[in-house]
């Protein structure tokens, strides 16, 4: 058992709300910082055009937890951007939250939105944000020029650029820009240590959702005839009864779906089944309730492959999950294969499904 101090906060966190503009601003002025301790900057540009994606649509992009204390004044680096940042009694420093107050402070920045993955501009004709298109048109407008008014308006006065029509959208992405409100938690406490064992519990307690239950999530469909859909779960479940081959986890499902109507498996799943993600995919016609069926009926051939051919009877056996998901891929494309020919395809590989059955006999025999 792991015996913990009661020692902690000797004042309690207080609330606030601040509005976007307002913190962007304490951010390039140098008043709110990100701690040593923080891991570096990970996100990717998709990460930070979703994240301004939310804020436009109003939804809540979590809470941050900001660390109030003395500060010295230093030149910091947030991101992209350095700033020559002033002493003072109360600057905050983000325990929680830096890869959302660095993607927001430097996308709406001229100089940390020139680089990846801060360079996000707002597509008019497509209503939506976007990394930097190869080619900008007078339809594209990075966010420093959307969140700067005087800028902005500069920007549709002049007859020469045109798509004036543009600017009552213009106005209000800006004002939902710059009127968001991002809830905060604010600590004083001088104690590094206790900061570090917030930090720690907050990124490292309890269970995060698996890939597949973000997927489940997602395409749940609605209340209405849940019971009778497929979904990973209820695969998984079919799959074992048609075979006996055990009960396959959840995100090996989800990955054997996926592998079959493309070759990456672990790319982006939240468009997977949207029209424009139909165009690229390898069953461009098919529905999620195909994809559901026809990604069992693969799963349900690989798995006899294994037990008839390859000699692994249970899935206890089987080393490597990907194995089973590559089948499911070469039998979702190739249904009509026969099991003779998979297993000349696997000896013509390297593989040996004969010393498979002999060591799945030897095990039976024990």
């Amino acid at each position: 058992m792991v015996a913990l101090s009661t020692d902690g906060l000797a004042i309690q966190p207080s609330a606030a709300t601040y509005e976007l503009e307002d913190l962007v601003n304490e951010t390039w002025q140098g008043r709110v910082r990100v701690p040593h301790f923080q891991r570096d900057f990970r996100w990717g540009s998709q990460d930070v055009v979703r994240l301004f994606d939310s804020i436009i649509k109003g939804y809540p992009i979590g809470s941050m937890l900001l660390w109030v204390r003395q500060s010295g004044a230093e030149a910091v680096t947030i991101g992209r951007i350095k700033v020559s940042a002033p002493a003072g009694e109360n600057t905050l420093w983000v325990v929680d939250g830096q890869q959302r107050i660095t993607s927001i402070a430097n996308a709406l920045h001229p100089e940390g939105n020139r680089h990846a993955p801060f360079a996000v501009y707002y597509d008019f004709k497509e209503q939506r944000f976007v990394d930097r298109p190869r080619e900008i048109e007078e339809h594209h407008l990075p966010l420093p020029v959307l969140f700067d008014l005087i800028r902005l308006l500069d920007r549709f006065a002049d007859p020469a650029r045109g798509a004036r029509e543009y600017f009552p959208e213009a106005q209000r992405i800006a004002k939902v820009l710059r009127t968001y409100k991002i809830p905060a938690y604010l600590v004083r406490q001088d104690d590094e240590k206790i900061l570090t064992d917030i930090l720690d519990r907050m990124n490292n307690y309890g269970k995060r959702l698996s890939r597949a239950e973000i997927f489940s999530a997602l395409f749940a469909g609605p209340v209405e005839g849940a019971a009778e859909r497929l979904s990973l779960a209820r695969i998984a479940e079919r799959v074992d009864a048609e075979t006996g081959f055990g009960l396959i986890d959840a995100n090996t499902v989800l990955h054997s779906i996926l592998a079959r109507r493309g070759p990456d498996p672990m790319r982006d799943i939240r468009n997977e089944f949207s029209p424009d993600n139909r165009r690229t995919a390898d069953f461009s016609d098919e529905s999620q309730e195909a994809a559901y069926a026809e990604g069992e009926a693969a799963q349900v051939r690989a798995v006899r492959f294994l037990q008839d051919d390859a000699g692994v009877p249970h899935l206890s056996l089987l080393t490597y999950r990907a194995l089973l998901v590559v089948l499911v891929r070469f039998f979702g494309h190739f249904p009509d294969t026969g099991i003779g020919t998979a297993s000349s395809f696997v000896d013509s590989t390297g593989g040996r499904p004969s010393a498979g059955r002999e060591c799945s006999r030897a095990a039976s025999r024990r």
